[in-house]
């Protein structure tokens, strides 16, 4: 039977996606399950591994019984997922615990108090910040307080590895994945000076080996294909970071061209032929799917939980389709359509979820409003929230020069306001394109090419990718929105200290409510 599927596996924060790809890069149909987070307070978010893994292998199954194709049809898996965090496991393949995921904070305090100096040496290797969800600062906070989980396990892995792993039997990591930070960038090896810096080199052991995303990570084992309905001895691709996969399936894979992606967090990511000869402190650099490339990125949390606040609390929508959804915003757009820009003097700085790490690290960092008066509605509050999301985009993008396009995806790219908004703020084209699981379509690509039905990257997205929509800017619209960023940026910079007393009162509140001291009334 010839082999014209490939399927691909997007692990990411919130949802799970497994779909079916012709070889052609047409998406024959797809799978989407909610992924539950286990959260406690504003500090800690864990996943059940197992739990994930029975969502895959269920998932993989019931894409085969409704597409009806047969397994032996199916060419390749490719596969991607959510990046840094921790995922132990032992040397039966079995979790030691639950994930810790990338927006945990637990880690903080102990990173607070590395000497400044340490950190920027930290920097200079990883070309990246030290921020509490890495993987290395999650290795120290467990070395600390659970060093029984470290004694158990085998491997440390992320979110994709975790998935390959039980489908292959076969424990490996890339490039990517491994580069958040725990890699020296100018060498490409797992740096031992690192591992020494936040004092623990014992924990060097943890990390499989490397391979770059495109190269072969194993095959389907007779477990994994009775779980899944796949054939035993299907390739599985090695699979990269989602933010990796998400610049492939885009198609911004040229000089001057960025993808952004709206989802949970607002992921901005440029690829560079070569590494800067040093880090300039901005967001961090990866390696990327291939040799010899680089993903430079700024992950913001400017993303969709900000858009969902405005349905939830501002307009109390629950929706019960996907039609109601789509109904809805086009709805809002055309009442932000009427507000002017600037909103009515209202300006929104969007760290809703979990503080900021890009443009810069603040775990404290709180969303807010500035400027509301009397005659303030809902729509000018929902137009400085969208205008927020693109402003904290153009702070990103400030000192990224060169940029020619914009390649806009995820949920928050939907509307048809907020990709002109972002083209006004940045005075850049955005564009969207055809299909809109971009991550998944950079899984397939990986996969494409490593099975050799396209020759190479450049050439699978020049025969599948295809504009939907261009947004260009409006010159007077852009020269507003340069004042307006200046306000943004001036506001959020002097914030930084309310931050700081704003945590030190809430924790204080949070202390006195446990012990009873004071009651809420």
């Amino acid at each position: 039977m010839k082999k014209n599927y490939i399927v691909t596996i997007d692990a990411g924060t919130t949802n799970l996606k497994v779909s079916l790809f012709h070889i052609n890069g047409t998406i024959i149909n797809s799978i989407v399950r909610s992924v539950h987070m286990i959260q406690s307070g504003n500090e800690r978010f864990e996943l059940d591994m197992t739990l994930l893994w029975e969502k895959v292998a269920s998932s993989i199954r019931e894409l085969i019984e409704q597409t009806a194709i047969h397994p032996s049809s199916i060419l390749n898996i490719g596969i991607t997922g959510q990046g840094e965090g921790c995922w132990l496991v032992d040397s039966q393949y079995m979790p030691v615990r639950n994930a810790i995921l990338w927006m945990d904070k637990r880690a903080a305090k102990l990173l607070s108090e590395i000497p400044i100096d340490e950190q920027l040496n930290y920097e200079a290797i990883t070309y990246s910040g030290l921020v509490p969800g890495s993987t290395i600062a999650l290795l120290k906070w467990l070395d600390k307080n659970e060093p029984s989980s470290l004694s158990k396990a085998k491997w440390c892995l992320t979110c994709k590895d975790w998935i390959r792993l039980k489908l292959t039997s076969v424990a490996r990591t890339d490039y990517s994945d491994i580069s958040t930070s725990m890699l020296d960038m100018k060498f490409g090896k797992v740096s031992s000076e690192v591992f020494d810096l936040l004092e623990i080199p014992h924990l060097g052991r943890l990390i499989p080996p490397i391979h770059y995303a495109g190269e072969n990570g194993g095959t389907i084992t007779e477990e994994a294909a009775s779980l899944t309905g796949l054939l035993e001895g299907t390739p599985v691709v090695i699979g990269s970071l989602d933010i990796i996969a998400n610049a492939l399936g885009s198609g911004a894979i040229n000089e001057g061209e960025i993808s952004i992606t709206i989802g949970t967090t607002c992921s901005i990511q440029r690829l560079i032929a070569t590494l800067p000869p040093n880090h300039d402190g901005k967001g961090s650099t990866q390696f990327g799917a291939s040799p010899g490339q680089y993903l430079k990125m700024a992950g913001s949390m400017a993303g969709t939980p900000n858009i969902d606040w405005i349905t939830n609390v501002l307009y109390e929508t629950d929706f019960r389709d996907q039609q109601e959804k789509d109904d809805f915003f086009a709805l809002l757009d055309d009442e932000m359509k009427a507000v002017p820009i600037g909103a009515g003097g209202v300006l929104y700085h969007p760290y809703i979820m979990v503080g900021e790490r890009a443009p810069f690290y603040n775990p404290y960092a709180s969303a807010q409003f500035f400027g509301i008066q009397q005659s303030t509605s809902k729509a000018h509050l929902s137009r400085a929230v969208y205008e927020g999301i693109a402003l904290s985009i153009r702070d990103c993008l400030d000192s990224a020069i060169g940029v020619k396009r914009i390649v806009l995806n995820g949920g928050g790219s939907n509307s048809v306001l907020l990709p002109q908004i972002i083209a006004d703020c940045t005075g850049t084209e955005v564009v969207k394109l055809v299909g809109k699981e971009i991550t998944s379509k950079g899984a397939f690509f990986l996969a494409a090419v490593q099975s050799g039905v396209y020759e190479s990257l450049d050439k699978a997205v020049q025969t599948t990718t295809t504009v939907e929509k261009s947004y260009l800017p409006i010159k007077e619209n852009a020269e507003l929105y340069d004042d307006l960023f200046k306000l943004y940026k001036q506001i959020r910079t002097s914030n930084i200290e309310n931050w700081e007393l704003r945590h030190q009162f809430m924790n204080k509140v949070k202390n006195r409510v446990e012990e009873k001291v004071c009651e809420p009334y």
